[in-house]
């Protein structure tokens, strides 16, 4: 996603401003703005020793709903029915969110039982011409899978992939569908496969641009597949066949619960205000994500009912290698609704950093304002090979010292209202 910047190239140094920040003190203030009187005023800071209640983590993966369903809506032939990875939650012609991890799985497909057969091509196949006639040895069959589809996802980011299992593992057939592709025909050989075969197709966008935050306006994205066929080239005998009419023969499905890896250590290297700090590794290989995660990290719902301004903090450290995929976001929650400030990926280590170096992040949210409450969420995302370890022997990010600063409104003296209103 053209978003994704590496976190070295923007963030502060922690070492240089960290430690004055938290200092600050609340001082009367009188903004030239709005000219009433105010404070600057931490509306909420943890160091985590230990953390604040109301904290919250999870992941993602335990509740995701899949997103693959049948639909009339830009059908291919403009006929019927087909199966589409899709939405019209974002936008009036269709489209997709962001850390999608979609899939239309196939049943499991025997060359043994077919669905139908063509019985000319079948006794063809069943002998062969030799310099002796007909011989009797039967040709070897040639399993391919062919469909309609259709794509539009953000070029070099989101992709919509053909996979088939291959000893215990699922193997791209594709190199991965990007950018606007309209409705056509393809296929791909299976002979390689497992025999009964595993088919599905995968959809998977990143963190940022797509409909749902319009950096990325598809039409009708992300993906769309029918009339999908595993048959024998040779013979013509169709093994599966699913048009999408009459409820198809496909199931939606999303990624397995991966588990959530959220917690608190005491390190002195990893924190920064010793010695608690947030990690996302696995507890059993510190070094180490799991594949498959979209672990979800929150801080305590704040009040900020008074606030004319608010500006996030945090200090945290970053070890994702950027060779894959995996990144985390930012996202602001204003009385229960997420605006995602950021999609980062980047590796402290591989930028030449050391493991214990420390960065500053924050973001000016007061365009947001007004609201009752707030709260701060970090997802981080890893694709199925996981994350890390980096060349320091480090994975995942941490948080330390978190916290949301801004102007806040003074209470008036009583009668003051009153006062002010006889001058007008």
């Amino acid at each position: 996603m053209r978003t994704l910047i590496v976190v070295l190239s923007i963030l502060c140094f922690a070492a240089c401003v960290a430690s004055a920040a938290w200092d600050m003190a609340p001082r009367e203030f009188v903004p030239r703005d709005v000219q009433e009187p105010g404070r600057i005023v931490w509306f909420w800071a943890d160091p985590l020793e230990p953390p604040d209640a109301g904290w919250a983590h999870g992941d993602y993966t335990a509740t995701y709903v899949p997103f693959f369903h049948i639909d009339t809506y830009m059908a291919w032939g403009s006929r019927g029915h087909s199966y589409w990875s899709g939405t019209f939650a974002y936008d009036a012609d269709g489209g997709y969110g962001n850390s999608w991890d979609d899939r239309l799985i196939l049943p499991e497909i025997s060359t043994v039982t077919a669905v139908e057969q063509t019985s000319w091509g079948r006794i063809k196949a069943e002998f062969r011409e030799s310099d002796e006639g007909r011989g009797k040895a039967r040709d070897p069959i040639y399993p391919v899978i062919t469909f309609a589809y259709r794509n539009d996802t953000e070029p070099a980011y989101d992709y919509s992939y053909v996979q088939a299992e291959s000893g215990r593992a699922y193997v791209n057939l594709n190199r991965g569908y990007d950018g606007v592709h309209p409705w056509g025909t393809t296929g791909f050989y299976l002979g390689n496969m497992n025999d009964p075969y595993n088919i599905r197709f995968r959809f998977v966008s990143d963190g940022a641009w797509s409909d749902q935050d319009g950096l990325y306006l598809s039409v009708g994205g992300a993906f769309m597949c029918d009339d999908i066929q595993v048959w024998d080239y040779y013979s013509g005998t169709v093994y599966f066949f699913d048009d999408a009419e009459s409820g198809g023969l496909c199931t939606p499905g999303g990624p397995p619960a991966a588990g959530d890896y959220w917690h608190t250590i005491a390190n002195n290297c990893k924190a920064w205000s010793d010695p608690t700090v947030w990690v996302n590794t696995s507890v059993d290989t510190p070094g180490f994500v799991p594949p498959g995660v979209q672990n979800w990290l929150r801080t305590p719902t704040v009040a900020i009912s008074n606030a004319v301004s608010c500006t996030t903090y945090w200090v945290q450290q970053f070890f994702t290698p950027t060779v894959d995929n995996d990144f985390w976001t930012e996202t602001v929650y204003m009385d229960g609704v997420g605006t995602q400030l950021h999609a980062w990926w980047g590796d402290q280590c591989d930028s030449g950093y050391t493991p214990c170096s420390h960065f500053l992040g924050g973001d000016d949210v007061t365009s947001l304002l007004p609201a009752a409450a707030m709260y701060h969420e970090w997802v981080y995302n890893t694709t199925d090979n996981g994350a890390g370890p980096d060349i320091c022997g480090c994975a995942g990010i941490t948080l330390d010292d978190i916290g949301f600063y801004g102007l806040e409104y003074m209470s008036e003296p009583a009668g003051w209202q009153r006062v002010r209103s006889l001058y007008k």
